[in-house]
């Protein structure tokens, strides 16, 4: 860190350096912001978080106390951007603090632990984490200089040259969901609403973007949503589906808001799983396709729509603004369409007649005699939200 420290003020940039370790020890007077500091802000002491048996409570605290730290000093506009380094507990606690920062905001990490699943320390933000190569504590060599010059000179172009996010709703902003099987409708849909003097931001429906979708509309940032691909509502439901929310919450905050919303059921009729030779015996009896070595599209059963259908109907019900439900009766994404290996539009009948079922009659149902994937599915959508908005 002080490398990094030296490296950054040499290019005219100043820096506060924070000692988020979990110890007492030497380095704490070398930092601007010491680790007593942090835990004391974190709601407890360096001594009890050195003395702890419980890793897990030493990172909670230092995480919270970081994030505490980092939202006073960006809320002061003290600082510009922030760097981490880490292995697993150092990239757990930056990341915590980072997890709390605006979008658009410069952060970054570098991880020992960045080539495995950072999921967890990424969440529905944009931190950008880099691979250290080589361990830190290792000390300046060869390799840890290349790979730590190179990450601040990163953050201090996003600094200089990166553009922060700026809304003025002089145009409203419509948040659109989308997978690469529901590309067409979304596009059209797109365009048809830009065509009309909106803003689209389109959010794929893999978890994390839908996730930050959802923050951004109780942000107050999205001012309605047309949600086609609702697909990763199943992970909020079933534990087998690869890519569910990181934050659990889908369809909620458009009714916390009263913002109108049109839903579709781009995506639902499937799990995504992981390459087939790891997929359970018990869905591969059930009708599959290999999307590509890493993902493989199962099936979901007529129950599993059904119990679909009551979570989304409460969900639907707790609206307050305008609410709508697009029905394309030949499938909702290129793998259930007429002839594809999903194809099953009895049980996706059924799916929609439990939905109507379970709704307020307030909630409208319009049908389109075709597959969601269509251009013509999207500027129906289109016209329907800009109808309301």
């Amino acid at each position: 860190m002080l490398y990094l420290k030296k490296f950054i003020e040499a290019r005219g940039f100043g820096t506060q350096l924070v000692d988020v370790s979990m110890l007492e020890h030497e380095f704490d007077a070398k930092a601007d912001i010491k680790s007593t500091e942090v835990a004391i802000a974190g709601g407890s002491n360096i001594k009890e978080v050195s003395t702890s048996k419980d890793r897990n409570f030493g990172t909670v605290v230092m995480g919270r106390g970081l994030s505490k730290i980092l939202e006073e000093y960006v809320n002061a506009g003290k600082i510009d951007g922030v760097i981490a380094v880490g292995g697993a507990q150092g990239t757990s606690i930056s990341s915590t603090a980072m997890k709390n920062l605006p979008i658009g905001f410069p952060k970054l990490i570098v991880s020992a632990v960045a080539s495995g699943n950072i999921r967890p320390f990424v969440g529905d933000k944009d931190i950008a984490i880099m691979f250290s190569v080589a361990d830190i504590n290792g000390g300046i060599n060869p390799v840890t200089q290349t790979v730590l010059s190179n990450a601040a000179a990163a953050l201090m172009g996003m600094i200089n040259d990166g553009q922060r996010m700026e809304v003025n709703h002089e145009r409203k902003i419509i948040g659109i969901t989308s997978w690469g099987t529901t590309q067409r409708a979304v596009v059209a849909a797109s365009d048809r609403l830009r065509s009309l003097g909106y803003d689209t931001v389109i959010f794929h429906s893999s978890g994390a973007c839908t996730s930050a979708m959802e923050s951004l509309i109780q942000q107050g940032v999205i001012d309605g949503v047309l949600d086609l691909t609702t697909h990763d509502f199943l992970g909020e439901i079933f534990p087998q589906e690869l890519m569910p929310p990181v934050t659990p919450g889908r369809l909620t905050n458009a009714a916390k808001r009263g913002i109108p919303i049109v839903v579709a059921p781009g995506g639902l009729s499937m799990f995504v799983m992981g390459p087939y030779n790891e997929v359970a015996e018990e869905f591969k009896r059930r009708p599959l396709l290999k999307h590509n070595p890493a993902y493989t599209e199962v099936r979901v059963t007529l129950n599993e729509l059904l119990i679909v259908a009551q979570r989304m109907a409460e969900r639907l019900n707790a609206t307050t603004g305008y609410c709508a439900f697009l029905v394309p009766l030949k499938g909702w994404n290129d793998y259930d369409a007429e002839g594809a290996p999903l194809y099953n539009p009895d049980e996706d009948a059924s799916f929609v007649r439990k939905l109507r079922e379970l709704t307020d009659s307030r909630i409208e149902f319009h049908e389109f005699n075709g597959n969601l994937n269509e251009e013509l599915f999207g500027q129906m959508a289109a016209d329907l939200l800009a109808k309301h908005m």
